[in-house]
C-alpha cells in the first residue's frame, strides 16, 4: 500500500508539471498573441493613412510627380511609431514601381503608385514590423515575427477644371479662343483652395478672346507642356500665369507654368447601360413633357418640348440634337404622382422614385463619324437656339460623370479619324454647342478624344471638370468652368 502511494505522488507531480507547461504556454500565447495583436492592428492603421495621405497628395500634384506622395505617405507610416524616421525629399525616387524604404526599429515600408495610367489612379503602402515575441523564445519559439500589413487608396483625379490632351502636333494650341467676344472663365468651388484653372499638354492661345480666373486670388493657374513662343498674349517670360495670385483683368499677360510633363491619357470606365436597346427607332418630340427611361437610343431631336431623364445610364448611338426654343433635356426630380404611362418613353411597368433619393444620369455617346463639321452643320450632340439646354446632374454609380464620349475606333481611334495636316487635329466632332444652346451640366464631361466646340453665343457652365483632345471656344461663346473636388469622376478612398 506504501509503495501504491510513493507511485501515486509521482504521477501527480508528472501532472503538475504537464499542467504548468500547458499553463505556461497558455500564458505565452495569451500575452504574446495580444501584443502581436495590437502590433498588426498599430501597422494596419499606419498602412491605412499612409495610403490615403499618399492618394491625396498625387491628387494635389499639378504635374505626374511621385516624390509629394510619397513623402507624405512616408511622414504619416512614421508618425505612427516610436523611434522611426521618414527620409527627406532628396533621398525619395521619383517612380511609381514598388521602393522600399527602412525607416528604422524594425520598419520597412513599401510604396508603389501609380498616375493617371491606363486604368484608376491608386497609392499602396505595405508596411513590415519585425514584431519581438517576450515568451515565446522560452519554449523554443523565434524570437520575432514579421507582422505586415498593406493598404491601397484610389487617387483623386487631377486639380484642374480644363484638361485638353492634344500631343502629337507639337506646340499645337489645345485651347483656341476666336473672336474678341469669346469668353473662358476658370473657377473653383467654395472652400477649395488652389485649385482649378487649366492643362494643356501642347498650347492654348488667347488673343482673340477673354481668359480670366474667379474668384480672383484663388481659382487655379494654367499650365501647359510645350507652349510656342508668340502665342497669343501669353508668353513673354518664365515667371508663371498664377490665376490664384495674380489674376488679371481679361488676357493673362504673364505665361503660365512651363512643364515637360504631359499629362497621360486618362481611361475612366465606361458604365454598362441599365436598360434595353430601344426598338421604336429614332425619338423627335417638339412640345410638351416628357421622361425617359435608361437605355440605349439612336437620334433624338428636341426642337421645343421639356424631357426629363429617369435615373441610370443612356447610351446614343445616332446624333442628339437639342434645337429650337425652349427645347430642353434635363434629370427628374420627385413628381407626385406621376405622369401618365403614354408620356414616358422606353419604359415598362410603374415608375417609382428611386429609393436611394439619387437622380444623376450619365449620357454615354458613341461616335457614329469623325464628323468633321462644316460652318452651318451640327456636330452629333449639338445643342442650338434661344432656351436649348441640357441640365443633368452626376452621380457617384457612374463615377461622377454626366457626359462619356466614346473612342471612335477604339484603342486605334487616330488612325479611324486622323490628322488632316496641322489645322484639324485628329480625334471626332461629337460636342458642338452653338447659338445660345446651353448646357449646365455638373460632374466630369469626359471626351478625351473629341474636339469640342462653343461658338455662337453657345454657353456653358460646369462643376467637375471638362476633359477632351482640343477646344474651340468663338464667336460669343462663353464656358465658366468649375473646379469642384465633390464633383470629380475618381473616387478617393481605401479599397484595400
Amino acid at each position: 500500500m506504501e509503495k501504491l502511494r510513493r507511485n501515486q505522488a509521482g504521477q501527480a507531480l508528472i501532472i503538475f508539471v504537464l499542467a504548468f507547461t500547458a499553463l505556461f504556454g497558455l500564458l505565452v500565447f495569451t500575452i504574446d498573441g495580444a501584443m502581436l495583436y495590437l502590433d498588426r492592428r498599430q501597422v494596419q492603421n499606419a498602412a491605412d493613412a499612409g495610403a490615403l495621405a499618399g492618394a491625396y497628395a498625387l491628387s494635389k500634384a499639378p504635374i505626374p510627380t511621385y516624390i509629394p506622395g510619397h513623402q507624405a505617405a512616408l511622414d504619416v507610416v512614421a508618425d505612427n511609431f516610436p523611434g522611426t524616421t521618414a527620409p527627406t525629399s532628396g533621398s525619395i525616387t521619383n517612380t511609381g514601381a514598388a521602393t522600399t524604404y527602412n525607416i528604422g526599429n524594425g520598419y520597412r515600408v513599401t510604396i508603389s503608385a501609380q498616375v493617371a495610367g491606363n486604368g484608376w489612379d491608386w497609392y499602396k503602402v505595405r508596411v513590415e514590423h519585425k514584431h519581438s515575441l517576450a515568451f515565446a523564445p522560452a519554449i523554443g519559439f523565434a524570437p520575432t515575427m514579421p507582422v505586415i500589413a498593406m493598404a491601397q487608396a484610389q487617387s483623386g483625379t487631377y486639380p484642374f477644371a480644363l484638361i485638353l490632351l492634344q500631343t502629337d502636333i507639337a506646340q499645337y494650341d489645345n485651347l483656341t479662343m476666336q473672336g474678341i467676344s469669346s469668353q473662358l472663365t476658370l473657377m473653383r468651388a467654395a472652400g477649395v483652395t488652389g485649385q482649378g484653372g487649366g492643362f494643356s499638354n501642347e498650347s492654348m492661345d488667347t488673343v482673340q478672346g477673354k481668359l480670366t480666373f474667379s474668384p480672383c486670388g484663388n481659382a487655379g493657374d494654367l499650365w501647359a507642356s510645350n507652349e510656342k513662343l508668340g502665342s497669343g498674349t501669353i508668353l513673354t517670360n518664365v515667371t508663371g500665369q498664377q490665376g490664384d495670385l495674380l489674376c488679371p483683368a481679361g488676357n493673362p499677360t504673364a505665361p503660365y507654368p512651363l512643364t515637360t510633363a504631359q499629362l497621360p491619357f486618362p481611361s475612366y470606365p465606361e458604365p454598362a447601360v441599365t436598360g434595353p436597346t430601344y426598338s421604336g427607332g429614332a425619338i423627335s418630340v417638339s412640345s410638351g413633357t416628357y421622361f425617359m427611361c435608361p437605355g440605349t437610343y439612336s437620334s433624338f431631336t428636341n426642337t421645343g418640348a421639356t424631357v426629363y431623364m429617369m435615373p441610370g445610364v443612356y447610351r446614343f448611338t445616332g446624333t442628339i440634337n437639342l434645337n429650337g426654343a425652349a427645347g430642353v433635356v434635363g434629370t427628374a426630380q420627385s413628381y407626385t404622382p406621376w405622369p401618365a404611362a403614354g408620356t414616358f418613353f422606353n419604359c415598362s411597368g410603374t415608375q417609382n422614385a428611386p429609393a436611394d433619393g439619387d437622380y444623376g444620369v450619365i449620357i454615354e455617346i458613341a461616335p457614329s463619324t469623325c464628323n468633321q463639321p462644316a460652318a452651318t452643320t451640327g456636330a452629333q450632340f449639338y445643342i442650338s437656339g434661344n432656351g436649348a439646354s441640357l441640365n443633368i446632374i452626376p452621380s457617384p454609380k457612374y463615377h461622377k460623370i454626366s457626359l462619356y464620349v466614346e473612342l471612335y475606333g477604339g484603342s486605334g481611334w487616330k488612325t479611324t479619324c486622323p490628322y488632316s495636316g496641322t489645322t484639324v487635329p485628329a480625334g471626332t466632332h461629337v460636342l458642338w454647342f452653338a447659338g445660345k444652346g446651353l448646357y449646365l451640366v455638373k460632374g466630369a464631361i469626359y471626351s478625351p478624344a473629341d474636339n469640342v466646340l462653343l461658338a455662337g453665343n453657345g454657353a456653358g457652365s460646369g462643376v467637375g471638370q471638362l476633359i477632351c483632345w482640343t477646344l474651340i471656344v468663338g464667336g460669343n461663346g462663353n464656358v465658366n468652368e468649375s473646379y469642384d473636388p465633390t464633383y470629380l469622376p475618381y473616387f478617393r478612398g481605401l479599397i484595400q
